[in-house]
C-alpha cells in the first residue's frame, strides 16, 4: 500500500464516527392543528392556507381552530368573513371538532400563547403573516413569522402560495437532512404526514464553504497534499452520513413508505432548491442546527424565506 493511501485512511478516519444504523422514531402526535388566517394574504396564499387545512382535517381527523389575529380593529370583519367561510367549507358533510376566533391583539404573541392555551401539535401558518409589502417575498418570512419560529419548538407548516393539489403533499415528501442530530425530527414528522406507499426522499448536502474552510487550514496542519485532504474529508463525511441514512431508509421502509437518500456537495439552500427542481417534491421536512441560537442564520430559515416552489414543514 503507498504512502499517500496509508495517510487518506488515517486521515478519513478521524471524521468518522460511530451512528446506529437502526433507528426507531415514534411519528409526531397531530390530535390538535392551528390554523392561522392573514387579513392580508392575496388569494392565492389564502387559498393555500384553505386547500391545505381541509386536506389535513380529511386525512388525520384532528381538532381544529381557524384563529385570525389582527392588529386593528378595522381588519375584524374581514378576518371574521374569511373564518366564516373556511368554517362552513370545512364544516360541510363532516363530523369535526372545529372553533373559529378572530382577535384585535400582538399578533405573534397572540399566535404563541393561543398554541399554548389549544396545545396544538402542529401550526399552519402563511409566510409574511401581518406583513402588506410583497416585495419581502424571497428575502424575510416577516416579522411576526420570524417571532414564531424563534419561540416555539411545535412544528409549522408554512404556506408560500396556492396549494392546488393539497392531498398531493402526503404523497411525495423531501427531507432536507442537515446533520444526524437535526434528522429524527424530520423522520417523525414524515412518519406522521405521510401516507402508504408515499415517496420520502433524504437529501444531505455537504457544505461546500465549509469545506473550502478545513481546506485552508490544512495548507498549515497536514502533511497532506490541500485536494488529497479535502478528498478524503468529503469522502468521510459521504460514509457517515451514507450509514446515517441507510439506515433511515430501513425505518421509513418498514413503515410503508417507498424511501431513498442522495448525498450532493455544494451550498446547501442551492442544492435544495436544484433538487426541488430535478424532481418535484409536493412537501419539503426541514429541522436545522441555529448558530448561537439565531435561527435567521440556520439552513431553516434560508430554506424557508428563499424556497418558493413548495410548502415547507419546519420541525
Amino acid at each position: 500500500m503507498s504512502q499517500k493511501s496509508t495517510k487518506f485512511d488515517e486521515f478519513a478516519s478521524l471524521f468518522r464516527s460511530v451512528v446506529r444504523p437502526h433507528l426507531e422514531v415514534e411519528p409526531l402526535p397531530l390530535k390538535r392543528l392551528l390554523v392561522i388566517l392573514d387579513v392580508h394574504s392575496d388569494d392565492e396564499k389564502h387559498s393555500g392556507i384553505c386547500n391545505v387545512a381541509e386536506s389535513m382535517l380529511d386525512h388525520f381527523k384532528p381538532e381544529m381552530k381557524l384563529f385570525a389575529p389582527v392588529a386593528v380593529a378595522e381588519d375584524l370583519p374581514v378576518a371574521e368573513q374569511r373564518l366564516t367561510s373556511l368554517a362552513d367549507r370545512l364544516l360541510q358533510g363532516k363530523d369535526v371538532q372545529l372553533s373559529t376566533e378572530a382577535r384585535r391583539c400582538a399578533m405573534a404573541r397572540a399566535i404563541l400563547d393561543e398554541a399554548d392555551a389549544f396545545e396544538a401539535d402542529f401550526l399552519v401558518l402563511p409566510s409574511l403573516f401581518g406583513e402588506r409589502d410583497r416585495e419581502l417575498e424571497g428575502f424575510t418570512l416577516g416579522s411576526v413569522v420570524d417571532m414564531v419560529l424563534s419561540n416555539s419548538a411545535r412544528p409549522v407548516l408554512l404556506i408560500e402560495g396556492d396549494v392546488p393539489e393539497a392531498d398531493l403533499l402526503w404523497t411525495d415528501i423531501l427531507l432536507f437532512i442537515e446533520e444526524v442530530a437535526t434528522a429524527e425530527p424530520c423522520l417523525a414528522a414524515t412518519r406522521t404526514l405521510a401516507g402508504k406507499a408515499a415517496e420520502a426522499r433524504m437529501l444531505h448536502v455537504i457544505d461546500s464553504h465549509m469545506l473550502t474552510i478545513v481546506e485552508r487550514a490544512f495548507r498549515v496542519a497536514t502533511e497532506l497534499e490541500t485536494t488529497v485532504a479535502t478528498e478524503a474529508l468529503t469522502s468521510a463525511l459521504k460514509k457517515d452520513m451514507e450509514h446515517f441514512l441507510s439506515g433511515a431508509k430501513d425505518l421509513l421502509d418498514r413503515t410503508g413508505h417507498s424511501s431513498s437518500f442522495e448525498i450532493r456537495v455544494g451550498d446547501p439552500v442551492e442544492a435544495t432548491r436544484r433538487f426541488i427542481q430535478d424532481h418535484g417534491p409536493r412537501l419539503v421536512v426541514c429541522n436545522s442546527v441555529a448558530p448561537d441560537e439565531r435561527l435567521i442564520d440556520s439552513v431553516a430559515y434560508n430554506l424557508a424565506a428563499y424556497l418558493r416552489e413548495v410548502p415547507l414543514l419546519l420541525v
